[in-house]
């Protein structure tokens, strides 16, 4: 959370913006939000400015990253004063932010009550090593010839059971051997291609930032829309061939590594907008809504 002060020292302004400039390459699931009190910025057509002023410095800054601002229209409004976007609200990833509200203003305060719903996950681990019992290449002969040679002799049928499960463990951690399975947060559909162009991307702006030339500037941007397409386009063209796959393993092991939160249950909002926080009315909400969008087999 920021709240910047306004007639701030250069000393303060470049502090601020190192570690915002920091934040957005080292962190994951980043959000920041406050008030920064640019009045000047416009949001609904970002664009570099070779000012050396902080709020353009600031805006060059935003530029040069990959965060998204997701406020869109103004948030202080005062007698006399054109209306500011002042509050602002920034991610690492768009998806982050799945809905962004605005209400009055609360008590004597000029700014407008922005409500924000994210969801989302801190992992500590991208990658996670686990081990697993390998079937495919376990000895089967001397399985065969110790199952055959298990007695049980136990009258209570629970005991006998406990006896038998017990033999059956054994003779798994013995004759099954262990693999390594590497589970990784990589996203599937990042081929060689798309990362050359979003290092090509990167290098544009380097070349803008070098040349200040307003030619580079829109190839940059041109860039980045295209990359963003390609991305966007890989990833819906990778989730369409998992769904027509026919492979459920890999669909529902697919699904959890999309989750940006480690959410329990949602709450929801039914048609006369009331919140639903039961997990089972939750339930029955989207079941109701699935029966609604597929048809009957």
């Amino acid at each position: 959370m920021e709240s910047q002060p306004p007639n701030t020292s250069p000393k303060e302004d470049e502090l601020l913006l190192s570690a915002l400039h920091d934040a957005s390459r080292n962190l994951d699931n980043l959000v920041i939000f406050g008030d920064f009190n640019y009045p000047s910025l416009n949001w609904t057509n970002p664009a570099p400015s070779a000012n050396d002023s902080a709020a353009s410095l600031f805006m060059n800054m935003f530029l040069s990253t990959n965060l998204v601002q997701h406020i869109n229209q103004p948030t202080r409004f005062r007698i006399n004063n054109k209306p500011s976007t002042l509050d602002l609200l920034f991610t690492s990833d768009a998806h982050l932010i799945s809905s962004v509200n605005f209400e009055p203003s609360i008590g004597l305060s000029d700014h407008l009550v922005i409500l924000a719903t994210s969801q989302m996950l801190s992992n500590l681990n991208k990658e996670k090593l686990t081990r697993q019992k390998n079937f495919n290449i376990a000895n089967y002969t001397d399985i065969d010839r110790y199952i055959r040679n298990i007695t049980v002799t136990h009258r209570n049928i629970n005991e006998s059971w406990n006896s038998l499960l017990e033999e059956i463990n054994t003779c798994i951690l013995q004759y099954v051997p262990e693999r390594t399975i590497k589970t990784s947060k990589s996203k599937p559909w990042i081929s060689r291609a798309l990362i050359k162009k979003i290092n090509e991307k990167r290098k544009s702006w380097h070349r803008y930032k070098a040349s200040n030339s307003e030619v580079d500037y829109h190839h940059y941007r041109t860039l980045c829309n295209t990359v963003t397409k390609d991305i966007r386009d890989a990833k819906a063209k990778y989730e369409h061939d998992l769904v027509t796959s026919n492979s459920s393993k890999k669909f529902f092991r697919y699904i959890p590594s999309t989750l940006q939160s480690r959410v329990s249950t949602p709450v929801l909002k039914n048609n006369s907008r009331t919140l639903i926080c039961d997990p089972k009315d939750v339930a029955n909400m989207f079941a109701s809504e699935f029966k609604k969008k597929i048809p009957n087999p």
